[in-house]
């Protein structure tokens, strides 16, 4: 799986290089997107991993998972390792869950900045229906580094990201989506191991936002037929926050209401950036809302802990992107 990702983040590379470098430059280019891209997931998962080993619990060590290259993707649906003993503290769950995206977070960051120092102001290009062109949002912490390193934007044109700056904005993007803190996901682990059974409460709450903002937060209702699915969706989204149980039969209906809505999207020629956001509440709500228990709960966490959890919330704020990326 890793020799495959490999190959499908090279084909990227090659997608998002300057193609009018010399051949040998172009292709040294190229490989520093998968090179830059494949560090940032392999720091993550193995600040996972070395967090077990430190706790004594038994994992994998990291797993690849390839994807379609550029245009269809980035090559990669990032990395993951399974956890095969229970964590058993509160400080384990604190340390397993944190140790990822802030490992990931101390190489995608001097990646951001090495990669927008190698990037250059350009046109912004015309899109259309033969040529889209794909816009990617920017979260707070890549705007003030953005800002720092290549000042104010002139009119019309806009920062044509370096390879190794792509990367590490990826490495932002899949930081924020870890660290949203709901369900089983890192942000997850962190908002339990600091507040207990508040996780409940938050993640039915996120998981809501996450359906409504997916419907809502770009808006471009064109036709009535789009309100119907839309509306519904909301509305069993809450619904499915208030149930203590989950059923095969809610989650085959929320299932169904999402395809809907997104296949109202089609009909009325709608591509909304935030309705990825959808499909993440999908995920969030399919590995489950609840946390599995932590037997010794109650144990206190010690002030450096209670410090590297609200880093780890700092650092999804900074990261998290409204509208990741948009077709024009």
């Amino acid at each position: 799986m890793l020799a495959v990702t490999i190959v499908t983040t090279c084909w990227s590379g090659l997608y998002l290089a300057d193609p009018n470098l010399p051949p040998r430059l172009y292709f040294l280019q190229a490989l520093t997107f998968p090179a830059a891209l494949l560090s940032i997931l392999m720091a993550h998962e193995l600040g996972h991993f070395l967090a077990c080993r430190a706790h004594g619990l038994d994992a994998t060590l990291p797993m690849f998972l390839p994807a379609p290259p550029f245009p269809f993707g980035i090559g990669t649906f990032g990395a993951f390792i399974r956890i095969r003993s229970p964590i058993r503290t509160r400080r384990e769950l604190l340390d397993v869950g944190a140790a990822g995206p802030l490992a990931g977070m101390a190489i995608a960051l001097p990646l951001v900045i090495i990669g927008l120092r190698l990037s250059h102001l350009a046109p912004i290009p015309k899109g259309g229906s033969s040529f889209p062109v794909i816009q990617f949002g920017e979260s707070l912490l890549f705007t003030v580094l953005r800002r720092w390193i290549n000042g104010p934007l002139p009119a019309g044109q806009d920062v044509m990201l370096h390879p190794i700056a792509m990367a590490g904005w990826f490495g932002f993007f899949v930081t924020a989506l870890n660290l949203i803190p709901a369900g089983q996901l890192d942000g997850g682990h962190v908002i339990h191991a600091l507040l207990g059974r508040a996780h409940a409460v938050i993640s039915r709450l996120i998981f809501v936002a996450l359906v409504w903002y997916g419907v809502l937060g770009d808006l471009q209702w064109r036709s009535w037929v789009q309100a119907p699915a839309a509306v519904a969706l909301c509305v069993w989204a809450v619904v499915l926050s208030l149930r203590r149980t989950r059923r095969t039969l809610d989650r085959n209906v929320f299932i169904a209401l999402l395809i809907a809505q997104v296949a109202t999207e089609y009909y009325v020629n709608v591509e909304p950036a935030s309705g990825m956001w959808l499909v993440w509440g999908l995920l969030v709500y399919l590995f489950r809302l609840d946390h599995p228990p932590v037997r010794q709960l109650e144990q206190p966490l010690t002030p450096l802990r209670w410090a590297i959890g609200l880093l780890c919330l700092v650092v999804f704020v900074g990261t998290f992107m409204p509208l990741p990326i948009r077709v024009i």
